[in-house]
């Protein structure tokens, strides 16, 4: 038996090994390989030795992966890259936030940032203080003070007259008047300035709030001009790596949009429980659908059990703190026939007949060519 090789050929199959090897060799779309035979007769075995042989010829297939669309959430974007470069585009740009994320805090902490930002706020409080130093001026001369009036959450602007020092609200001056206390002259002469100075305060808190406003403005311009050349000097690495048009086009959208929401690198509280806030940096990241990195020729997939989502793949679902189900473009998760994408898919025909929506599905599939 020692002087005995093993026989690696199939054994009296001569004519369906041939008709096997033709249909290979036909690269036209639409045509497929269906086999029939007496359970026994080894055709899951011929067919896969076949394939085994066939493949190491064949070309390896293209990774796939899902990005975000930033203009249609719901839609995102597929994107093929050559096998292995998939992988190395998803760490590049999960390496691109994690930078981002130690860089830019950074930035916002050292003296360089802090002095501007402090001059900026400086300069339009001087110019507020001016405005309100000129307004209550004008209503003491007038016998009021400028109070904050508590009105629920919000605090209102309000003025109340000052007798012999000291604030003294209409109410009181209304009773003073009964006892003879106080010149009912001089309580209608106040209430007459009062109604002339609402209308001034309502204008001169306006201007307050415009400069607020203006604050606002200032900050987020000097926030973009001191992050953005972070930002597009990252991106502009993975650029220089990935030289393809699709993924060029997609990293003038991240680009945008993390200039956009430069927020996400200040609001984030490390005690935060990522269960409890999601990823707040979803939207950049890759899913890597299909891995061909360490792929060496064509897939040949061997599906034993052809159910609707072993062949066609899934969109998973979680469920929030409010009980809601919610989902992304990062759980899309791929079946067989996607992974056979490039090479052979093997399946046994009935049992795909059987699965409830398989067989229609998987004919409409292979006519139109898109999953």
């Amino acid at each position: 038996s020692d002087q005995c090789k093993t026989c690696e050929d199939i054994i009296g199959q001569k004519r369906a090994l041939e008709a096997i090897q033709t249909g290979l060799e036909i690269r036209s779309h639409g045509f497929n390989i269906f086999i029939t035979g007496l359970v026994g007769t080894g055709r899951t075995t011929t067919i896969k030795q076949i394939l085994e042989k066939l493949e190491k010829e064949e070309t390896i297939p293209d990774d796939i992966l899902y990005v975000n669309n930033f203009k249609t959430p719901d839609e995102p974007t597929l994107m093929k890259l050559p096998a292995g470069e998939g992988k190395k585009f998803k760490d590049a740009m999960t390496n691109l936030i994690d930078m981002l994320q130690t860089s830019i805090p950074d930035l916002l902490k050292s003296e360089y940032y802090i002095e501007k930002r402090d001059q900026i706020i400086e300069s339009q409080q001087r110019k507020q203080k001016e405005i309100l130093k000129i307004f209550e001026k004008e209503v003491a001369d007038l016998g009021f003070s400028v109070i904050q009036v508590q009105m629920g959450p919000m605090v209102k602007p309000d003025l109340i007259p000052v007798i012999e020092g000291e604030p003294t609200p209409f109410s009181k001056l209304e009773a003073m008047v009964r006892e003879k206390k106080f010149s009912e002259e001089k309580l209608e002469e106040l209430r007459k300035n009062y109604e002339e100075l609402t209308d001034k305060l309502e204008a001169v808190f306006k201007q307050i709030r415009e400069v607020d406003e203006k604050i606002r403005e200032l900050l987020k311009q000097w926030d973009e001009e001191s992050i953005t050349p972070i930002i597009k000097g990252a991106i502009s690495k993975i650029r220089e790596r990935f030289r393809f048009e699709k993924v060029n086009e997609y990293l003038d959208f991240v680009e945008q949009n993390l200039i956009q929401n430069i927020n996400l690198f200040k609001a984030q509280k490390k005690e935060a429980k990522e269960e409890d806030i999601g990823d707040p940096f979803l939207e950049y990241r890759v899913n890597l659908l299909i891995d061909n990195s360490d792929v060496n020729s064509a897939p040949v997939i061997m599906e034993t059990n052809p159910n609707y989502m072993n062949l066609f793949g899934s969109i998973e679902t979680t469920v929030n703190r409010l009980g809601l189900y919610q989902t992304d473009f990062t759980k899309i998760k791929a079946g067989s026939l996607l992974k056979a994408n490039g090479g052979y898919l093997v399946l046994n025909a009935l049992e795909a007949l059987i699965e409830p929506g398989v067989w229609t599905t998987l004919k409409r599939t292979l006519k139109h060519r898109t999953l």
